[in-house]
């Protein structure tokens, strides 16, 4: 997570500490559950064959002071 837009600036964190993750592993003998069909087994079945999710958090300032009504 960042604050701000850079979503090329947050990929490339995790996909960094992906792959320090797994050369980690790799020097261990072990490496990330993968099926050949499924691809990379994660831990919600929603992302299965993809390992990957992309979420976006909007701050909404005085929302809870102005309530639900004022969203629609």
């Amino acid at each position: 997570m960042d604050k701000g837009g850079n979503v090329y600036k947050v990929f490339e964190t995790l996909s960094n500490l992906l792959h320090n993750v797994e050369s980690q592993l790799n020097q261990k003998g072990k490496h990330f559950a993968n099926h050949p069909r499924y691809g990379f087994i994660s831990t919600c079945p929603s992302n299965l064959g993809t390992g990957m999710r992309a979420s976006v958090l909007v701050h909404l300032p005085g929302w809870e002071k102005e309530g639900m009504e004022k969203l629609n």
